[in-house]
């Protein structure tokens, strides 16, 4: 009992030691500028120095590249590649006047690009990988940046000739395991990966976390071309989310070979993710293949793949299983998945439970053009968007699904979630909601709200209802309209908002924000609760609810005196990340405060109330 205590009262001292610490932004621009020390904009980092930018950084820090081209080296170096650093975020994509990440639209789709095209020109002589990782975890971050023209055609060892756009590599008994977030992986070959290949070959593990990403036009001349999860006697299997797979050749393959023999694991969660018109060119699988088979005879260990709320569709292959094969005894498993099976024959098949599973066309929009009219993918016009007819709308199953599409559109546009990376008809919502809280003062309560970014924002119906017994549901209140604030129209800049409102009583409230744009499109902010004249005037904070959420959660506490009060937000080494609350509240109310963590990764932080000389803190978990 001493020694837990004295355990966690440690803890507590080096999170408070570390409370003044704060995360370093290192600025990239392709050709820099000022003193070229990476302070700001004025002084960003020149491009042949994003590698230094990421390497000066510690866990927890950012660096944040401007649109435009970087290359791992100035000269003709083909194993020169970029690499990722364990705890640092890189971020691309920005105009290069933003000051906080919410600021970042890429409403034109990735601008950032990490290119392995050095020397002359064409791919003969590029930079081997684009991106070659070693030991990291998924808090080592990559968002917003097209990676490309990488080429390692050197013939296969256990590290080369493998992975040309991104190779995660780590050390035996370590991981190779990042999160790569809203990237376009395109025109990568290699001998096995070309575009992705995840090696867990001898002990090692490579099970990255692949989200929101395009993956296409990449090529392999052994087997793999968009992916390769590569188990043997390792673990490679990786969680796809929210992605398309699409336009990948290889002689076996097309899409993504999984392979997990010698007792190793290749079994990688597939969700709301598209693989579609890849080529086996040689062999089976067009779409992906599941094989455990040993190196020199039988079949061990695991690969099977789990696709939920996915689409095989219009892959082709010269042997077997044009969407899918299995070797050994590997297997294929789908739930809420769209499979073209008519090309698919024994043992080609596809196991356990097949519920919610369809088999008729998704009817893309256009899938000859991927890219759209504006060739830039992850953006409104994509070619792989559902037609309002196609049976994939409204056919998904809901459970922890992600918020965003692939183009980061809200999700759920009508029932139900659709199947596959687009949400039919959803569009980029026009207002990110930041912070909404509702404090109660003598004769009033004053809502106050944050939005990051904005687009078309007519303004805010603010909506009210109020019981006597205390929380109910949202959908149980009767709302009623108390009053409207205009919006800021379409803005770069975050915007705060207040409103009064002038008529409580004794009682308890509770608030919503209706969203409105200039179409007419709406959407509802989570509720606030404020109870009038019935609390204790005792300092106390309840667990965040959700818990974990993802990518809001709200946060409800009482304070003993009236005073000042700050809520900050840390991370797990003690590091402030948000400050959600700075300013005098009053004792006997109920306040809540809601915390939007969107341009966080996921993982444990710490939660921070701080009033009247006392302090109480909440473990808090965000998982995406």
């Amino acid at each position: 009992m001493v020694r837990h205590t004295y355990v966690r009262s440690m803890l507590l001292a080096m999170l408070f030691c570390f409370t003044g610490v704060t995360a370093e932004v290192r600025y990239v621009t392709p050709s820099g500028a000022g003193a070229m020390n990476g302070t700001g904009w004025a002084n960003a980092f020149p491009g042949s120095s994003l590698q230094q930018a990421i390497d000066a950084s510690a866990p927890g820090d950012q660096v944040w590249a401007a649109a435009g081209t970087y290359r791992p080296t100035s000269g003709t170096d083909r194993s020169a590649s970029f690499s990722m650093k364990d705890g640092v975020e890189i971020y691309g994509s920005f105009i290069g006047t933003e000051t906080v990440l919410t600021q970042r639209t890429m409403s034109g789709g990735p601008t950032s690009v990490l290119s392995g095209e050095i020397g002359a020109a064409g791919i003969s002589d590029n930079s081997y990988n684009v991106l070659r990782n070693g030991d990291v975890s998924r808090s080592a971050v990559l968002d917003g940046f097209i990676v490309r023209d990488g080429n390692d055609d050197r013939t296969a060892t256990a590290s080369e000739g493998l992975g040309g756009g991104v190779f995660n590599f780590g050390t035996i008994g370590g991981a190779s395991s990042p999160t790569i977030r809203r990237c376009v992986i395109i025109n990568n070959r290699a001998t096995y990966g070309g575009g992705i290949f995840n090696n867990g070959f001898n002990g090692r593990t490579a099970s990255p976390l692949i989200t929101h990403c395009v993956i296409s036009g990449n090529t392999a001349t052994g087997a793999g071309g968009g992916i390769d999860n590569f188990g043997v006697t390792g673990t490679a299997s990786p969680e796809i989310v929210n992605c398309l797979i699409a336009g990948n050749t290889a002689p076996v393959a097309g899409g993504i070979y999984n392979w997990g023999g010698d007792n190793g694991s290749a079994s990688p969660s597939i969700t709301n993710t598209a693989i579609v018109f890849n080529s086996a060119t040689a062999g089976n699988a067009g779409g992906l293949i599941a094989d455990n088979l040993n190196q020199f005879g039988g079949s061990s260990g695991s690969s099977t793949p789990v696709l939920r709320n996915s689409i095989l569709w219009g892959n082709s292959a010269t042997g077997s299983g044009p969407q899918f094969s299995v070797a050994g005894t590997g297997t294929v498993q789908a739930t809420y998945t769209i499979i073209d099976l008519s090309g698919q024959t024994t043992p080609h098949l596809l196991s356990g439970a097949t519920t919610g599973n369809g088999t008729a066309d998704p009817l893309f929009v256009n899938s000859a053009s991927g890219s759209g009219t504006d060739g830039s993918w992850m953006t409104g016009d994509d070619g792989f968007r559902l037609q309002p007819a196609s049976p994939a709308v409204d056919a998904g199953e809901g459970t922890a699904i992600p918020d965003y599409d692939l183009i980061y559109a809200f999700r759920t546009d009508g029932a139900s979630v659709d199947i596959g990376p687009y949400e039919e008809g959803a569009a980029a919502f026009p207002v990110e909601l930041t912070a909404f809280t509702a404090v109660p003062r003598a004769s009033s309560v004053e809502l106050r709200w944050c939005t990051a970014t904005e687009q078309n924002n007519l303004g805010f119906e603010i909506q009210r209802s109020e019981t006597d017994d205390g929380p109910l549901t949202a959908e149980s209140l009767p709302w009623r309209t108390i009053g409207f604030v205009d919006g800021n129209g379409t803005s770069n800049t975050p915007q705060e908002y207040r409103f009064h409102d002038r008529n409580v009583r004794a009682r308890t409230y509770h608030y919503r924000l209706k969203q409105i744009d200039r179409d007419g499109k709406f959407k509802y902010s989570q509720h606030a609760e404020v109870i009038i004249g019935k609390v204790a005037k005792v300092f106390a904070m309840e667990q965040n609810y959700p818990n974990p959420f993802n990518p809001s959660t709200m946060f409800e506490f009482t304070l003993q005196n009236t005073g000042p009060a700050t809520l900050k937000i840390y991370n797990v080494v003690g590091q402030e990340v948000a400050t959600l609350l700075n300013e005098v509240l009053e004792a006997g109310v109920r306040h809540q405060v809601l915390f939007n963590a969107r341009g966080l990764t996921s993982g444990v932080y710490f939660a921070r109330l701080v009033s009247g000389g006392r302090t109480q803190m909440r473990k808090i978990l965000l998982i995406k």
